[in-house]
């Protein structure tokens, strides 16, 4: 029986994974998962079956009949995903990377060098055209990269035909029982206020939203933003958070007055399903509630980053970098939702990438794929 390996390490490698293991055993192809860092408890809550990454793998990369190397991305200039890479190249064994979006590529496979391709893998499996766009900028053939779509939006089209049987309200009633049923309901996806380049995300003189000035994060200056146009608000929505797996909750205590509910465990999607709006940065989640067919806002002191957050460069969510516009977005959905009108989105975001990405894995295991 051939084989595939994977090994990821965040969130949105994990997302990368999903389906993929039913699709190769149709195939005939077993899929060994290893995960470490945030993915290895992340990646049990969407349903994936995933292994403790050892230290070293090159036993592993040594067994009979390994077909591939597939990698999930991570910013992690030491990610053992690296080493991974570098022992199957000199193996000869064909390595494959996943990328969820266009956001960081210039870290994703950069180690601790100063090129972007370090570590490149000998192709690409990217989700959309945007990132295809942002590996060929930093140098890599095009012929090399190949768009399947996302895996994880096939996982949100399941799970939303669930919530929908089981019905909003009572999703609602159950994941925010303190939310009044005929209140609007504004869900905000934060996120934390740091990264490989701490100053991408605090304070600088390009911010187009500058928050009370008490905060120099990303993050709370983009709430306080939401908080600060949400009391403009004639029907006074109510307001949840919906925790990053990284955030402290300690970070947001100073805005408890106007939070009137957190949301930190369980499916975020439960949590998306029962909002009426969804809010955020560039979080995933954005993505997530756009293919459930909700309407979102992306708020970003920025305009440069809508790069980093796919449903805005597809369309699906708009972006505001000020308060005027913040303000103008947010009360037209609060007083008048009926003018929201659903995408379609099968079309910008096909479903079947776990197929596609099979497809590609038995091309190159067969030899007729570089």
């Amino acid at each position: 029986m051939r084989r595939v390996l994977a090994v990821i390490e965040d969130p949105g490698a994990a997302n990368g994974m999903v389906g993929l293991r039913e699709s190769l055993a149709k195939q005939d192809i077993t899929f060994d998962l290893f995960a470490n860092g945030a993915a290895l408890t992340y990646a049990p809550s969407i349903g994936l079956e995933v292994s403790a990454a050892p230290d070293d793998f090159s036993i592993m990369l040594q067994k009979n009949k390994l077909g591939a190397v597939l990698i999930g991305t991570s910013e992690n200039p030491d990610a053992i995903a690296f080493s991974v890479i570098d022992q199957a190249r000199a193996l000869d064994i064909h390595t494959v990377g996943f990328v969820d979006g266009p956001a960081n590529a210039q870290h994703r496979f950069r180690g601790r060098t100063e090129n972007s391709l370090a570590h490149i893998p000998n192709s690409l499996l990217v989700s959309d055209h945007l990132a295809r766009d942002v590996f060929i900028d930093l140098g890599m053939s095009a012929k090399a990269i190949h768009v399947v779509g996302h895996p994880n939006m096939d996982r949100v089209r399941d799970r939303k035909a669930e919530l929908m049987h089981e019905g909003k309200a009572q999703v609602r009633a159950r994941v925010f029982p303190g939310i009044p049923a005929a209140s609007p309901l504004v869900l905000f996806a934060t996120e934390i206020s740091n990264g490989l380049d701490l100053n991408e995300f605090r304070r600088n003189q390009d911010y187009t939203l500058l928050g009370s000035g008490i905060y120099d994060g990303r993050t709370e200056i983009c709430l306080e933003e939401v908080i600060s146009v949400l009391h403009t608000c004639n029907d006074q929505p109510c307001l949840a958070l919906r925790l990053h797996p990284k955030n402290d909750p300690k970070t947001f205590v100073p805005f408890g007055d106007d939070i009137d509910a957190i949301n930190a465990d369980g499916d975020p999607l439960e949590a998306v399903f029962a909002a009426d709006i969804i809010i955020g940065m560039t979080s995933i989640l954005l993505f997530e509630a756009a293919i459930l067919g909700l309407p979102t806002i992306s708020v970003t002191p920025r305009k440069l980053e809508s790069a980093w957050l796919t449903s805005i460069g597809l369309g699906l969510t708009p972006q505001v970098c000020t308060r005027e516009a913040l303000q103008n977005a947010l009360q037209n959905l609060v007083h008048t939702p009926s003018a929201f009108v659903t995408p379609n989105i099968d079309i910008i975001v096909p479903p079947g990438a776990a197929q596609r990405m099979t497809e590609h894995l038995m091309h190159i295991m067969a030899g007729t794929r570089e």
